[in-house]
């Protein structure tokens, strides 16, 4: 609560209204031409004023994952960055942690994970009920895919890290 009382008017207030009010539907085709648009406007757009704030926070809440992948793909392919760069250049370090968040995971969920045990795990006495809560709501989703990414990345294997 703290983070949004220090925020009622930036860019952390409209992530997390956006994401409350998040409509996203995973089964949605993703619209060649509308990621062409997003894209271009982010292009096109240098300095992101309170307005296309918002307007990237919704392309990030609105769509399904599979959008935010080719929004990055295609904004990769037509510049010399990627959106970790818009974001850094964009967003303070409130509202960019959450929207680094939103895309770390839409590109590849259980590497997100994968890489967020790894680095909770170096604590694990500080962080076990974070790690507790992960595990409880991954087991019935994708637990077996992050067990196996965690074992590419780190050679090591989850059960025993």
């Amino acid at each position: 609560n703290a983070l949004c009382e220090k925020n009622k008017r930036g860019s952390v207030r409209i992530m997390l209204d956006s994401l409350f009010r998040c409509k996203r539907d995973e089964k949605a085709a993703v619209e060649s031409a509308s990621v062409r648009f997003d894209v271009d406007w982010m292009l096109n757009t240098k300095k992101f004023k309170k307005d296309d704030k918002t307007r990237f926070v919704n392309i990030f809440c609105n769509n399904n994952w599979r959008y935010i992948r080719e929004i990055n793909r295609s904004y990769a392919s037509q510049s010399q960055n990627n959106l970790d760069a818009i974001i850094d250049k964009q967003f303070g370090a409130g509202s960019g942690y959450f929207m680094k968040v939103l895309l770390h995971y839409s590109l590849n969920p259980t590497q997100y994970f994968a890489r967020k045990l790894l680095e909770l795990g170096a604590k694990f006495d500080k962080n076990r009920e974070e790690i507790g809560r992960i595990l409880l709501l991954r087991s019935e989703v994708d637990l077996n895919g992050i067990r196996k990414q965690f074992a590419k990345n780190n050679g090591k294997v989850l059960t025993e890290f």
